[in-house]
């Protein structure tokens, strides 16, 4: 009896100084958080790591468990007293001893506790028993019952005063969190915090709920990948939606949305549909989603979560300041048309114009009803240059949800109303739209990308393709949560139809409301082919159709553009139909209903040419991006570039890169030393990949690029001193090459491009590639094979005009090595082999070399590697 009282005696001191430990929010220690319902007052108890008892063991690991069976608990010090719960509250000395072996026959959280009077209190481990088979993740949230149901601090439930629902109320509660992916293996076990989220929503019995990560509760954040779409694996807070207003309809409006336009330039939640056991019970169906805020947006675009300017409605500040959007609110207010070049530059410099275009059609094709007075949030950040951007969320309002029939509704004509009502369209909601619209510039991109959308993204077919594949996943799971709710599986069936209805009727109405609106022409058919059919795709204006051949509706007198993209290892041969060319892009005026055809042939040697383009070696202070090296293609054929090599030594030391990234000709990648540095100062240029494992030196550096096998493609050695730029040396301006199919191993060739270069598009200084590489193909052309050559390499050359003309070799450090031909050459083609030797008939030494072409003002290079 006196040890009892003795081994008492010292646990109670044991929990008195424990519970004076002070709180660091920075300590890898657990925080017990409790909030008083009515003053939000948060107290705290803390476990020591350093100096806790024992985990607990379980005999069997949480999850899917089949039949009964007895779960054993125990740890390493017999000394050790075990406590548990079975009602998702945290056990104590207060709670059952564990004194054998817990039966498990039906659904159930156990939370257990060591307690030794050596030690203070171990962690709680927490694992959750379910005795059914699902086919998506399951999320399993434990939390003291009160924490949900009690009158007075309940989350979950009205409460005494119906007029202020204790679900109303902003109020956070302690949870510990379960996920279990879809092979039944835990991914997630930590302490969170748990707080009821949505608005009209709440009082539906199953409710949403914001999840955070803090590290008062543990760890700061969620570090697993959620949504197979999105790279992202580090998380500060989550939504577990219940489906909003559409949860006693179809659930799915939103994450319909949301697929749909996955792949736009668009801001969105992504979305994965998960199972939820509150307490150890069946909870249903919840979406897993992004939880917009701040740091939503330093996850998905590298930014500072603390320069983040996040807004709401009219401007209504949820983060940060509206200081910058308010100056261009006053400015629209002040001018009432921006027809005008000049006041259109005004705000669209200071819009992500691209993004916006987008927003706004995606919000005009699902008739929102529940916009654009409301569901409006936009953001940018405080770093100069930073462009306002929208974000699409809440669209259960969508596809015939409140209105019925919808999808001959005139969104368009809503979204530019001038005086609407208070709700949905109030004038302060629909002014940057009706502003935008007034410069025809802008109108005529809105009427191109919308009309691009509705043969794409919004089509009939993908729209219902989306639908099937949501209902898919949902198939398995519905009828119990149906059953779970109380909910009628033919009002659910019945509102899909609706949805499918406004999806097939949609978009021949919304190209009405753009022809009678923006006095566009007649609908006019185009039809797109490829040939063969495995070798390239086209890009119309805006978009790359997913398959072949693409049958589109656009408008007579508004342009089209068409590009031709030939897939690793082809090139464009020509066009034919009603274009017949051999340019890569070709422009149609839509005066009459067209077919396209891409006809593309097997690639050589001399159509692969990929080019150091652009380098930024030393960043200005404000705008410290770190080194990155922008490479370009300039060939006639795409390159896969996964595992190709940029260096600035070996192929060895180099950084290889990871993924496949297609360059199709024309486009740019820009490699990254720091992909977030990049990103938070060039917050628009995604086509990105690093970090790279090297840095450039400000007093001249190498950057080499290797191909796979190893074999050196381009090279470049830059200093800061003439005939290179001697003015990107910590100015904030990076080296570009005037002309891509120059020497870029030729200082003279590069020039400065201030404020930041231009990573990921054209140089500042350059003509289009695709104009310059047109004429110099079909009238000056330096052609060299095999490439690379042992013995002796072909040289092929072709003159538009006679007259004199060099043709001559240069070694890697620009010296002059052999004289091929120094004569008059009549116009046409010509050929002349190199063996490999220098001016005096010795064999040169294995590398790269530069053969080119000179004469009549026109200048030509290419290069070539010799190997032994």
């Amino acid at each position: 009896m006196r040890n009892f009282l003795i081994t008492g005696l010292l646990l109670f001191i044991a929990l008195q100084l424990f519970s004076r430990v002070p709180i660091d929010e920075n300590s890898t220690a657990k925080l017990n958080i409790i909030r008083d319902a009515d003053s939000n007052v948060v107290t705290t108890k803390k476990v020591s790591p350093d100096v806790a008892g024992d985990t607990v063991k379980f005999s069997f690991g949480g999850g899917y468990f089949s039949g009964g069976m007895e779960l054993q608990l125990s740890t390493i010090d017999p000394m050790d007293s075990i406590f548990y719960t079975l009602d998702g509250s945290d056990p104590s000395v207060k709670t059952t001893r564990y004194t054998g072996p817990i039966v498990i026959s039906n659904n159930r959280v156990v939370r257990a506790i060591a307690v030794n009077s050596q030690k203070l209190p171990g962690i709680i481990s927490t694992n959750t028993y379910f005795n059914q088979q699902h086919t998506l993740p399951v999320i399993c949230l434990s939390t003291d019952p009160k924490n949900l149901w009690d009158t007075k601090t309940g989350i979950y439930i009205e409460g005494p005063d119906p007029s202020n629902a204790n679900y109303d109320q902003d109020w956070e509660r302690e949870a510990n969190m379960e996920l279990y992916d879809k092979n039944g293996k835990k991914k997630i076990d930590q302490g969170i915090g748990i707080k009821i989220a949505g608005n009209g929503n709440r009082d539906f019995p199953q409710k949403s709920l914001h999840l955070f990560a803090r590290k008062i509760y543990g760890k700061g954040s969620f570090e697993y990948q959620f949504f197979k779409d999105k790279p992202i694996e580090k998380f500060e807070a989550l939504l577990l939606r219940n489906g909003g207003d559409d949860w006693t309809r179809a659930m799915i409006r939103d994450i319909l949305t949301s697929g749909l336009i996955s792949d736009m330039d668009i801001d969105c939640q992504a979305f994965q549909l998960t199972i939820v056991y509150l307490n150890g019970e069946y909870w249903g169906i919840q979406d897993l989603r992004e939880k917009i805020n701040s740091h939503y947006l330093a996850e998905n675009h590298f930014v500072n979560p603390d320069n983040v300017n996040l807004l709401e409605l009219n401007a209504t500040v949820v983060e940060g300041s509206n200081a910058s959007y308010l100056q261009i609110r006053n400015f629209l207010n002040a001018t009432s048309t921006l027809v005008n070049e000049q006041n259109y530059l005004q705000v669209s410099e200071k819009i992500d114009i691209n993004s916006y275009i987008q927003y706004q059609l995606t919000q005009i094709y699902i008739n929102n009803e529940d916009w654009p007075g409301s569901n409006i949030k936009f953001w940018n950040t405080i770093d100069a240059g930073s462009l306002w951007r929208w974000i699409v969320y809440d669209t259960d309002g969508s596809y015939s949800a409140w209105s019925y029939p919808a999808y001959n509704y005139n969104s368009l004509h809503a979204a530019l109303e001038t005086s609407g009502p208070g709700w949905p369209n109030p004038p302060w909601a629909t002014l940057l739209f009706r502003r935008m619209m007034s410069n025809p510039g802008f109108s005529k991109e809105f009427a191109t990308q919308y009309a691009d959308r509705l043969n794409t993204n919004f089509s009939s077919a993908n729209v219902n393709a989306v639908i099937d594949s949501i209902m898919q996943i949902f198939l398995p799971e519905i009828n119990d949560h149906l059953i779970r709710w109380g909910l009628n599986n033919n009002d659910r069936l019945n509102d899909i139809s609706l949805i499918r209805e406004y999806v097939n009727a949609r978009p021949d109405y919304a190209r009405n409301h753009l022809q009678s609106l923006l006095g566009l022409g007649e609908k006019l058919n185009i039809k797109v082919e490829t040939y063969p059919p495995e070798a390239g795709s086209v890009k119309v204006n805006s978009v790359i159709p997913k398959g072949y051949p693409f049958n589109g509706v656009y408008f007579k007198g508004l342009p089209i553009k068409l590009t031709a993209i030939p897939a690793p290892g082809y090139k464009l041969l020509r066009w034919e139909g009603t274009v017949n060319s051999t340019s890569g892009s070709i422009d149609y005026d839509m005066s009459a209903t067209g077919t396209f055809k891409a006809v593309f042939e097997p690639a050589g040697i001399n159509d692969f040419n990929i080019v150091i383009n652009e380098i930024n070696y030393n960043s200005s202070n404000a705008k410290d991006t770190k080194d990155w090296i922008e490479l370009y293609n300039a060939g006639k054929t795409s390159v896969n570039l996964r595992n190709w090599i940029i260096s600035d030594a070996g192929a060895a030391e180099g950084y290889i890169i990871p993924d496949d990234i297609i360059l199709a000709p024309g486009m740019y990648v820009v490699v990254c030393r720091d992909i977030v540095a990049f990103r938070q100062v060039q917050r628009t240029v995604l086509n990105t990949t690093g970090n790279i494992n090297f840095g450039l030196s400000s007093s001249g550096d190498a950057v080499n690029l290797f191909d796979p096998a190893g074999l050196l493609i381009d090279y470049v050695n830059f200093t800061p001193n003439l005939p290179w730029p001697t003015d990107a040396n910590g100015t904030g301006a990076s080296i570009e090459l005037v002309n891509p199919l120059a020497d870029n191993n030729d200082g003279s060739n590069w020039k400065s491009s201030s404020d930041g270069g231009t990573p990921g598009k054209i140089n500042f200084r350059t003509i289009p590639l695709s104009t310059n590489a047109d004429i110099l193909a079909s009238v000056f052309r330096l052609d060299c094979f095999p490439n690379p050559f042992s013995d002796y390499i072909t040289v092929r050359i072709e003159v538009p005009n006679s007259g004199k003309y060099k043709l001559e070799v240069y070694n890697n450090q620009g010296k002059l090595v052999k004289m091929l031909a120094v004569r008059n050459i009549e116009s046409g083609a010509h050929y002349i082999e190199w063996n490999g030797t220098g001016q005096n008939n010795e064999m040169l030494p294995d590398g790269v070399y530069i053969i080119s072409l000179s004469g009549e003002n026109q200048y030509i290079n290419r290069k070539v590697v010799k190997l032994k």
